[in-house]
């Protein structure tokens, strides 16, 4: 379970992470050294975010980076992720912003490079928003994708990055992987109903009935 933001030491926070982490490596949603993760700390002026260039299998607590919300190193012994711009640019933007994951997993890439938005196929869209949103391509750790990313993802869960991965925010970390869970399993969806024949959408009215729900229970 999450703890409330005024109860957790860094050591907790840090121990959540990289729980995360493995989570996402263990199902096969950040192959390699890609992806990031960051979330948060509690006095809400600093984020804590995965370093670049290192497997999560072989992260450790004293491997996460300590940032700033401007982005300045505040601990650390490795560089942070090269996307670090999009991660603070998140959280200064919206508050209830508390965790942020981006990953390369198989299918919503897939998507990603097809340059292709998600519509509410299924009900697990509702936990981005009345869709999948898509950012169209900017290298990687570039200003130019940060600001891509903050005007395109609006007030989504979640979205698509063109030729790139795949982006979630929550306001816990948890959540955040729930989100880029159901973006993972959607795609799939995507992908093989597309093959499969006509795609049947849910309409405006079924999807807002279950993002209502979703708030309900914290999402």
């Amino acid at each position: 379970m999450t703890l409330p933001l005024k109860t957790r030491s860094i050591l907790q926070d840090r121990a959540e992470l990289i729980n995360i982490a493995l989570k996402l490596k263990e199902n096969n949603l950040s192959p390699g050294c890609s992806g990031n993760i960051s979330m948060l700390t509690d006095d809400g002026q600093k984020i804590l975010i995965t370093p670049t260039g290192l497997d999560y299998k072989l992260l450790k607590k004293e491997d996460l980076v300590l940032l700033s919300l401007d982005g300045n190193e505040v601990e650390g012994r490795n560089g942070p992720s090269s996307e670090w711009r999009f991660h603070c640019a998140l959280y200064a933007r919206r508050k209830n912003i508390k965790a942020v994951i981006h990953t390369h997993s198989v299918h919503a890439t897939a998507v990603a490079c097809l340059h292709e938005e998600i519509p509410p196929i299924h009900y697990h869209v509702a936990l981005c928003g009345d869709k999948i949103p898509l950012a169209g391509y900017h290298m990687y750790g570039t200003q130019e994708l940060s600001n891509l990313i903050l005007e395109k993802i609006g007030d989504y869960n979640g979205l698509l990055m063109a030729n790139h991965g795949a982006l979630a925010v929550g306001n816990s970390l948890e959540n955040a992987y729930t989100v880029i869970e159901a973006i993972e399993f959607v795609s799939t969806l995507y992908l093989k109903a597309k093959v499969a024949g006509t795609l049947k959408i849910l309409s405006q009215r079924e999807i807002e009935q279950v993002r209502d729900r979703f708030q309900q229970i914290g999402y």
